[in-house]
């Protein structure tokens, strides 16, 4: 599976951003099939190369966001790195409240943090760590339609669209006329 114009895109600006940050920042990739993750995570360590990169895996035994740090090699906790978190919808609630409260340490650490989410995990996300969230450097979305999904959405936009326009336009127009009546 390839990555969609629109993905490598935006796969360009992640490194960018992880590259050229040179303190605490943190970004949200969503995706919605684990090939397309895998294939665009590939993608971002050749980008990032030589800035290591470490992975962290949320499970029920495995809730704090700060162990990270336990999981580092020693000279790695104080030095530019990249740190890819996983699961993060998977999670119970602690982990949004930690990192509600918890945003200033991670700010305090020299490294970049990407959190791989599904559509689900970003809403989760925004709606219980609503500051952490709005602290992000940037999202960016990795979803590929899903096959019959294209269709479906092409013509609810669509129908939406137009429905939109004509509704508008009543509006103008009923205006202009209230506009006459009161002259």
């Amino acid at each position: 599976m390839r990555l969609t114009p629109d993905a490598r895109q935006d796969l360009k600006e992640l490194s960018v951003l992880l590259r050229n940050t040179k303190r605490a920042c943190w970004a949200f990739a969503v995706y919605n099939t684990s090939t397309i993750r895998d294939v665009a995570l590939k993608s971002l360590q050749r980008l990032l190369k030589p800035i290591p990169i470490f992975d962290f895996t949320f499970s029920s035994n495995q809730r704090n966001p700060l162990a990270y740090l336990d999981t580092l090699p020693p000279k790695a906790r104080e030095r530019r790195a990249v740190i890819i978190f996983f699961d993060v919808e998977r999670a119970d609630d602690k982990v949004f409240g930690i990192l509600e409260t918890q945003r200033e340490t991670f700010a305090d650490h020299p490294h970049s943090l990407v959190f791989w989410t599904t559509p689900v995990g970003r809403a989760q996300l925004a709606r219980k760590a609503p500051n952490f969230w709005a602290q992000r450097s940037g999202t960016f979305d990795f979803t590929v339609k899903q096959e019959g999904e294209g269709n479906k959405r092409n013509k609810g936009k669509e129908g939406n669209k137009g429905k939109r326009e004509e509704k508008m336009e009543g509006k103008g127009k009923g205006r202009k006329k209230k506009r006459k009546g009161l002259r």
